[in-house]
């Protein structure tokens, strides 16, 4: 009965995650960097919307520091994602934080010692709590990160996904997080060989990019590889975490080469 319990949630969980695989094939770059990035807008909307009216969860909040700089951000970036959320439920969490941040303020201000040892990186209890330092919403992404990735390996069956890693659809840090903990041997095997691939297609547009670069073939108009300082960077640091779409660029030639420019 457990074992058949287990496997239940085991496939539900496969199920969901192929669900969240697939709406972020939608907007490219690494599958599991979107996919976290999508569940932390989630919490975080779910945070704002009804978390905060519950005493115990905006305490667990507070205790934590609040939302470290990154999650601030998306806090933001909510507005001109998906969801629409006012700066009402923004405002009642920093009317909260800020008499916490400037009571550290003053205590850090009234102690050498402790000043001291945070310039030589002592941390520990006399390292200020805001912002953010113990971030709930932190603490549920590395999770999630972990999870993901590790559903990843039973969610390649689909062939639009494994089609999408074949094609760059996962970053190197998560490459690396799998290849550690994925459990098939010939799905380890087929992911090194999807990686190595994908390494040296973005070694051979890079070269193709920086000869075009050069002023001695600057007529030669670029190709597949106009790209490619994005697709590395994203390959090698992960995609972009606010899941916004990235503006399209265009490429100009002046005396010093290529300058790269929004699209109006």
């Amino acid at each position: 009965m457990e074992r058949a319990m287990s496997n239940a949630r085991a496939n539900g969980e496969g199920v969901f995650a192929r669900m969240v695989f697939r709406d972020a094939l939608e907007a490219g770059g690494c599958l599991v960097c979107r996919a976290v990035a999508d569940m932390d807008q989630r919490s975080i909307y779910s945070f704002l919307y009804e978390g905060i009216e519950a005493p115990s969860v905006l305490a667990r909040f507070l205790a934590g520091g609040g939302f470290c700089p990154r999650h601030f951000r998306q806090v933001a970036e909510l507005g001109v994602n998906r969801w629409s959320v006012g700066c009402v439920e923004t405002a009642i969490l920093c009317r909260h934080m800020l008499p916490r941040a400037t009571r550290e303020a003053a205590e850090l201000g009234r102690s050498r010692e402790t000043i001291r040892l945070l310039s030589a990186g002592g941390g520990g209890a006399d390292t200020p709590l805001f912002p953010g330092r113990d971030c709930m919403f932190c603490k549920e992404s590395a999770e999630q990160e972990a999870r993901f990735v590790a559903l990843l390996e039973t969610a390649t069956e689909d062939e639009a996904l494994s089609s999408a890693i074949a094609n760059g659809g996962l970053c190197l840090p998560h490459g690396y997080a799998a290849l550690k903990h994925w459990r098939g041997r010939r799905r380890v095997e087929w992911l090194r060989a999807q990686i190595e691939a994908q390494s040296e297609r973005l070694a051979k547009d890079l070269q193709e990019y920086l000869r075009k670069y050069d002023e001695r073939f600057r007529r030669e108009p670029f190709g597949g590889e106009i790209d490619v300082v994005e697709r590395a960077v994203g390959f090698l640091a992960g995609t972009k975490s606010n899941g916004l779409k990235q503006a399209a660029v265009r490429h100009t030639r002046g005396r010093r080469g290529t300058t790269m420019a929004e699209k109006p």
